[in-house]
């Protein structure tokens, strides 16, 4: 009987492929490695469908006056 390896996320996956084994340091710069598990992470998000991009998007809306902006324009009230 073979026992099945559990699929890690891709986020795991390149953490324990960005770390060394035994000392737990990582093999790339940090800042590097930091970059990668972001755009793992977000490659996950959409392959999960929990993509902000798969969402129904919402029109902008014109600054509020809260920020000092002129209140010229058709929305102007």
């Amino acid at each position: 009987m073979t026992a099945s390896i559990p699929q890690l996320p891709l986020r795991d996956e390149l953490f324990l492929l960005g770390h060394d084994d035994d000392t737990g340091q990582p093999h790339v710069h940090r800042q590097t490695l930091a970059l990668g598990m972001a755009g793992a992470v977000l490659i996950d998000l959409f392959l999960a469908g929990g993509s902000p991009s798969t969402r129904t998007r919402r029109p902008a809306r014109p600054p509020s006056r809260s920020f000092g902006y002129a209140s010229t324009g058709p929305w102007a009230t």
